[in-house]
């Protein structure tokens, strides 16, 4: 009897196939469109969270005590510190740093920086490792030469080999004025890191300011949900640090991430229950068009609950279909848009708010899964109120009407 239901469904889905069609593509241009804004979302998701970890925050930062209420030179990490605790498999790298608010001079302009004294072989994991240079980087932590923006070097009419000079406050309040020549000119995807740091060695920063120590540790794990786990046993193991995770370190970037995070759950749900309606709407034409054949059905023998899943089974191959065909749709306009779309025009409004000038799109499985486990679902409920419309009406009044 079940393969006879099917038989029914398979068939009638045919006969009817021009408004099956008009719905199937309804369904497929509603999934279709849902994969890519979500995809969408979560690239600008995504590309939050990247912006922040690279910009020489990493997961989880490790401070001198007093450190974000008065940043310099003042309170540091002594270098002598056992750091074994950072050889654990959540950790991918560790990477010390010497920071400070500046002032850099040329010959014509004057502008506040921060410097930032860095070993070039530990930054794999910051937005250092990917700056195209021109002319040399620094080349280790004794590197006494600076790498700046190109942003900024058109700022202070500068250029490669020319000497500017870098004004910070020490350890002891007391004012540090040195010369450096430039080795080189960044460029990076994002104007703020051009304009904001000037990059020179660890060591030799070290030496300059009489600072043996970091002013921070940026850590970088292997994945994100691990943060709740090393966090605790970082800040336990170290009393008398500050362990701040990066959402503390950045409120704004943390609440934007949460924000479209959940609304690309209420994009889901508002899709869906579109949908739902729609397709009741659609199911109870159908269904009320064919009222007579429903009637003579029963009227042969066949059970009220055969002619209900004959509906539901209808109702849900239209709905798989569907979503099947609306994902790889989906899919294939992804993949179409894979290398992201170009806000260019728009790079200094989208950057002060913490994203590239390329939106890239990004898959999350879960997603999907989702949206297709809740369309099967939603379909079963969407198939029940013209099922229930028709084994409501008497077998005569089927007749009759039809």
């Amino acid at each position: 009897m079940m393969r006879l239901v099917l038989q029914l469904a398979l068939r009638n889905i045919w006969r009817q196939r021009r408004r099956n069609g008009l719905v199937l593509f309804a369904i497929v241009v509603s999934i279709g469109g849902v994969f890519v804004m979500n995809s969408l979302a979560r690239g600008m998701e995504q590309d939050f969270l990247t912006f922040s970890i690279e910009n020489l925050r990493g997961h989880i930062k490790i401070l001198a005590p007093n450190q974000l209420d008065e940043p310099g030179l003042r309170y540091s990490i002594p270098a002598e510190s056992d750091w074994s605790l950072f050889n654990r498999p959540e950790i991918e790298a560790w990477t010390p740093r010497l920071r400070s608010p500046a002032v850099i001079m040329s010959e014509r302009e004057t502008r506040g920086i921060e410097v930032v004294g860095i070993d070039p072989s530990r930054e794999t994991h910051s937005f250092i490792e990917n700056l195209v240079i021109e002319g040399q980087s620094i080349s280790d932590s004794t590197d006494q030469h600076l790498l700046i923006g190109r942003d900024l070097a058109e700022e202070l009419k500068t250029g490669i080999g020319r000497r500017l000079v870098v004004l910070m406050n020490g350890p002891d309040d007391i004012a540090i004025e040195s010369g450096f020549r430039v080795r080189g000119i960044f460029d990076s995807t994002t104007t703020r890191y051009e304009e904001a740091y000037v990059l020179t060695g660890l060591s030799s920063l070290q030496t300059l300011t009489g600072v043996d120590g970091f002013t921070e540790i940026s850590l970088h794990l292997d994945d994100l949900d691990q943060i709740i786990k090393v966090q605790p046993l970082l800040a336990t193991q170290l009393p008398e640090l500050d362990v701040v995770n990066w959402e503390a370190l950045d409120p704004f970037t943390s609440e934007m991430y949460r924000f479209i995070d959940f609304t690309v759950y209420i994009l889901i749900v508002v899709f869906l229950g579109t949908l739902v309606f729609g397709l009741i709407n659609a199911l109870v034409t159908a269904v009320l068009v064919r009222i007579k054949e429903f009637g003579m059905l029963r009227v042969v023998g066949m059970k009220s609950r055969l002619v209900v899943m004959q509906v539901v089974i209808e109702c849900v191959i239209i709905m798989f279909l569907a979503l099947v065909i609306g994902l790889v749709v989906g899919l294939l306009f992804v993949w179409w848009i894979g290398d992201g779309i170009d806000l260019t025009a728009f790079a200094a409004g989208v950057e002060a708010f913490g994203m590239s000038a390329r939106m890239v799109p990004h898959i999350v499985v879960e997603d999907f899964v989702i949206l297709g486990v809740a369309s099967v679902i939603l379909g079963l409920i969407a198939s029940y109120f013209p099922a229930r419309r028709v084994i409501k009406t008497s077998i005569l009044q089927s007749l009759r009407d039809g």
